[in-house]
């Protein structure tokens, strides 16, 4: 079980429900909750089969559903952003899901969200990193076509997230909070996988860690 938090005014914003209404809704439905009056949050225990519930959009989603209400519906599109895949990624992390989402509108409370949400995911289902890892990036600070590839460890050097330098991805491995974390799946690999734009700039060093730059 995933213990996740949400604001209950944000909730609030998305469905005109009482707390009291949610916490017994959500009960019901098989996400024991409580809320905190001191916090003024709604506290829900998901199960791993439940993804779509680590977000607020897709818990609200489900409550929608619940009380028979109408919900938006996502279109997706053909696109002309290429992501290329590099055969010698095959023995390493053989597979990428990408997609550009649009139109979003984010705050502070937002991002916080979207970053709590892609941790739960790499918590859970992801097997902290070793099955999968999740990475965001600002449109505007890529150039297409992407590659999904694979690079020396001596070829790898760019400015990680929560550093203001210019690292190799052994001195990221053995020195970077995310590197000691997670270093051990990579190591003993002769070749590092990368996401690399159009302008050869590295998006990210996986499974550890994504660029100050691009991420």
């Amino acid at each position: 079980m995933a213990v996740v938090e949400y604001s209950y005014d944000e909730m609030r914003k998305l469905i005109n429900l009482t707390h009291t209404q949610i916490v017994a809704s959500l009960s019901e439905m098989g996400a024991p909750s409580e809320y905190d009056r001191e916090t003024k949050k709604i506290i829900t225990e998901i199960t791993p089969n439940r993804p779509d519930w680590y977000s607020v959009e897709g818990l609200v989603r489900a409550l929608r559903a619940y009380y028979g209400k109408v919900h938006p519906k996502y279109q997706t599109l053909k696109s002309e952003y290429k992501v290329v895949v590099d055969p010698s990624v095959e023995t390493i992390r053989p597979y990428t899901v990408c997609a550009v989402v649009k139109k979003l509108c984010f705050n502070d409370e937002r991002i916080r969200d979207m970053v709590l949400l892609q941790e739960k995911l790499i918590g859970t289902l992801g097997r902290k990193v070793k099955k999968f890892g999740l990475g965001l990036y600002p449109l505007h600070t890529i150039k297409f076509p992407v590659r999904y590839t694979t690079m020396r460890p001596e070829e790898i050097k760019y400015v990680p997230l929560g550093y203001a330098r210019e690292m190799t991805a052994n001195e990221i491995l053995e020195q970077h909070k995310k590197g000691k974390e997670h270093g051990y799946i990579a190591r003993g690999w002769q070749r590092y996988p990368v996401f690399v734009d159009a302008d050869n700039k590295i998006m990210c060093f996986i499974p550890v860690v994504n660029s100050a730059e691009t991420g």
